[in-house]
This record gives structure tokens, C-alpha cells and sequence, in this order.
């Protein structure tokens, strides 16, 4: 998302770039998450969807159903690697809520509005232009 953003705005430097999944739009990143809930059992949509709704997104209750959401999309492995458990792979959470919102399955952060895929076609030049100017 932000390397997107990063090689959109200042290409001049950036050797290469692998996109892996990268969500170049939360718009549609939302939907392919609301697609994801509807997967979900109905009683862990009807919480989030009222923790939501209530302003509540920072309750256990909402923490707890958003393990389930994890589990099956995010992390679906039976243990965490002993990495993730280190001090220094610990999210700062007022960073990701600030930036995205409080899960990944509901943007409200200052991302909400994020897109360049209509800049997409500048991706490629800026790619070009930088090989171009090294001939």
C-alpha cells in the first residue's frame, strides 16, 4: 500500500518493488472484507456488526470475536511462531488504529479513503522512466 504510494510520488532510488497482496485500494479492500464476514458464524457477524454500530470496537467483546476473523483469515497457523512472540514484533496499536482502524476488517483510520489505482499506469511509467534514464 504505502510502497505504491511511495513509488507513485519519488521513484528516483527504489532498485526493485514486489507487490505480495497489496491493497492499492480500501474501498475494495472493505468489500472483499465484508465478502469475508459473510463467512463468518452469524453470531460473530451480528457482534462485530453491533460493536461497530455502537462504538464499541475497543471492547473484549470485540476482541474476542475478532480472533475468530484471525484465525480463519489472518494467521492460520495452530501456533505462533516463537518470532511473533518477541517485544519487538509487538504491533503498536495506537499507530494501527490511528492509521487503519481498530481491525482489519473495518478501515476507519486515516487509510479509509486510500486508492491509487487510478494512478496505477504512472506505476508503470515511473518504473520505466527510471530504467530509461539509467541507458
Amino acid at each position: 500500500m504505502l510502497a505504491a504510494s511511495y513509488l507513485l510520488e519519488q521513484p528516483a532510488g527504489v532498485k526493485s518493488i514486489i507487490f505480495s497482496g497489496p491493497c492499492l485500494s480500501v474501498v475494495q479492500w472493505k468489500k472483499d472484507q465484508d465478502e469475508h464476514r459473510k463467512q463468518l458464524p452469524v453470531d460473530v457477524q451480528e457482534t462485530l456488526a453491533r460493536c461497530e454500530r455502537e462504538g464499541r470496537t475497543d471492547s473484549e467483546e470485540y476482541k474476542e470475536v475478532m480472533k475468530v476473523c484471525y484465525e480463519k483469515f489472518v494467521n492460520r497457523l495452530d501456533e505462533k511462531p516463537k518470532e511473533l512472540e518477541s517485544e519487538f514484533a509487538q504491533p503498536n496499536e495506537e499507530v494501527y488504529v490511528t492509521m487503519w482502524g481498530p481491525s482489519e476488517f473495518y478501515p476507519t483510520g486515516n487509510l479509509k479513503t486510500f486508492d491509487v489505482t487510478g494512478r496505477l499506469p504512472c506505476l508503470h511509467a515511473a518504473v520505466m522512466m527510471k530504467r530509461c534514464r539509467k541507458r
